[in-house]
């Protein structure tokens, strides 16, 4: 996904929910484009692209009807399950002959990104869901590399990001709506950040990590299929 239709993606999940606000005023969608748009370039430096939050407020209006109909968690929902699709497709190809490559000393091996995919998801998953910082506290301090554990079969991982997806799709179905603006703190890391955009970025996360395994594979020769045939 191109950096445009993801700063439009995530405009129109937060202006979703409109849905839960029953007497709204008519500037309620614009309010809460303002607050996304500040909150997303603290976190990703969205600005050094302006271009891509014309996009968005683009796609917010084409999008309008939809999100009459579509809440914040539905949509997440369907979106990871989109992502999925296409990420195991990528996967698919990866071979066991391929898990211990990188593309230079200090970069993650294919392994290692596979293991992280999932390790990441279930500790974030945590972090927003249930406030359980477990995760962050032992990466944080000793790096990324200390919460990966030991190289596993290619089998095993592919099982374990199967089985970490299909938790977090249950568990989010699970949790209440109206608690997708409650903030996550741990004072002693430093850290605050809303339910919501924790678990939006679950789904970024995927994209990225997919991008990188499917630049890998072309190094590697193994020709990756485009997403949308070319013409």
């Amino acid at each position: 996904m191109g950096s445009s239709a993801m700063v439009a993606g995530h405009l129109v999940m937060l202006c979703s929910e409109r849905q839960r606000v029953k007497k709204s005023p008519v500037g309620h969608d614009e309010t809460l484009i303002r607050r996304f748009i500040r909150e997303y370039i603290a976190r990703s430096h969205a600005h050094k692209d302006k271009k891509n939050l014309f996009c968005g407020l683009f796609e917010i209006t084409r999008h309008r009807r939809i999100l009459l109909c579509m809440d914040l968690k539905e949509f997440f929902l369907k979106h990871k399950e989109s992502i999925r699709v296409r990420t195991l497709q990528v996967l698919g190809m990866i071979r066991p002959e391929q898990l211990n490559w990188r593309p230079e000393k200090d970069a993650l091996t294919i392994g290692e990104t596979l293991r992280h995919l999932w390790v990441s998801e279930e500790g974030v998953r945590r972090i927003a869901l249930d406030g359980n910082f477990a995760y962050y506290e032992k990466r944080i301090p000793q790096g990324l590399r200390a919460v990966l554990g030991n190289a596993r079969p290619l089998g095993e991982d592919l099982a374990n990001l199967e089985r970490v997806h299909r938790d977090t799709l249950e568990a989010v179905g699970k949790f209440p709506g109206e608690k997708w603006d409650d903030q996550r703190v741990h004072e002693g890391l430093g850290f605050r950040r809303k339910t919501g955009i924790l678990l939006m970025g679950i789904n970024d996360h995927e994209v990225h990590h997919r991008a990188q395994l499917m630049t890998y594979l072309r190094i590697l020769g193994t020709p990756v299929p485009e997403a949308i045939a070319r013409k």
